[in-house]
């Protein structure tokens, strides 16, 4: 299950109109290497999947790449994906809470972004294709439960010290430290 919020319009640091999504997957526990480690492999699978000709990333990735004008380099290393999938997440202290907005630093104003919610997903696996989706659902609209309720979903914060959510690594240790400090 996952909650997605949105908390796009002009973000006036960077003197741009953003698209900005805040994903939140209530029933995964993480830390922070954790947390490190789910972004680089992401971030590999989308290059990987966005370099293949045919595929519905490589299409996307043209669309974004020619809409931005800002990722057309061709420079080893100029990655899209690391921009989109922005770090401050995996490195901030905090992370912006439902229904609060960004705060202009300059001014100490703010811009007119609130986080609010998209809804509540599901996803269904591929009975036949190990890793593979069949189907996924939204179960939850902004308007079926209450803002209390939003804000209670959406807080990353977890009681107590839970234990985290069992997991292999996708990356192997060595691979990804040195990656992270990039």
């Amino acid at each position: 299950r996952m909650l997605l919020f949105t908390a796009s319009g002009f973000a006036r640091e960077k003197k741009c109109w953003k698209t900005s999504f805040h994903l939140v997957w209530p029933d995964l526990i993480i830390d922070m290497e954790r947390a490190h480690v789910i972004r680089l492999r992401t971030i590999d699978l989308l290059n990987k999947e966005s370099g293949m000709d045919g595929t519905y990333l490589n299409t996307l990735s043209q669309r974004i790449k020619r809409a931005s004008g800002q990722f057309d380099s061709g420079l080893p290393g100029d990655d899209m994906w690391s921009t989109i999938f922005d770090i401050t997440g995996v490195r901030a202290g905090s992370l912006r809470m439902p229904y609060n907005d960004k705060v202009y630093r300059e001014t100490k104003t703010l811009e007119g972004r609130p986080c609010i919610p998209v809804g509540e997903f599901e996803f269904r696996p591929n009975q036949y294709d190990k890793g593979g989706l069949d189907e996924i659902y939204c179960v939850t609209r902004p308007n079926e439960i209450s803002v209390t309720k939003w804000i209670e979903l959406g807080s990353v914060r977890c009681p107590d010290e839970p234990s985290l959510t069992p997991w292999c690594t996708p990356i192997p240790r060595a691979d990804w430290t040195q990656r992270r400090i990039a």
